[in-house]
């Protein structure tokens, strides 16, 4: 039994180094990301597929974002690497809930389902949409201060 408990916390412990290491941290505050002008929620909603995704080692990347009354959703399913070796499902979802930050809409927070140490670590996370088109492209900043420098989380295309 000794065995099985000590592979598993390998195991963990390989997982928080994995999922670490795919963050980058910098000194200084955020950087002021300019929204997309023209969003529309309404269009953007819908399943969209990364194509790139900065400062993540993950793949298959996949973001749906939906509304149910006033609350508007992200959910990202992603697969991690190295993990399967291990015999561990690689696959991870998460979810997250946007609100408004302005009176542009394409300008929100994200608040994931991640736990509450990151809650307390870390400031809210900003989340931009810069650029759409709709239907096959897009291009999302996010950014979260830590009381370290900044923690630039995810910058990716859609």
């Amino acid at each position: 039994m000794g065995a099985v408990t000590m592979l598993v916390s390998c195991v963990i412990v390989l997982s928080c180094s994995i999922l670490v290491s795919g963050h980058e941290y910098y000194s200084g505050v955020c950087p002021v990301f300019k929204p997309f002008s023209s969003f529309s929620w309404e269009k953007y909603q819908g399943e969209w597929q990364v194509a790139y995704k900065m400062n993540s080692r993950s793949s298959c990347i996949r973001y749906k974002y939906s509304q149910s009354g006033d609350k508007r959703s992200v959910a990202e399913e992603k697969l991690l690497p190295f993990i399967e070796r291990f015999g561990v499902p690689s696959a991870v979802s998460s979810s997250g809930v946007l609100t408004q930050v302005s009176s542009t809409p394409a300008e929100m927070f994200v608040k994931w389902n991640t736990g509450v140490l990151r809650q307390a670590m870390f400031s809210k996370m900003r989340y931009v949409v810069l650029d759409t088109d709709y239907t096959s492209r897009a291009l999302v900043c996010s950014c979260q201060d830590l009381n370290l420098g900044f923690f630039v989380s995810e910058q990716e295309i859609l």
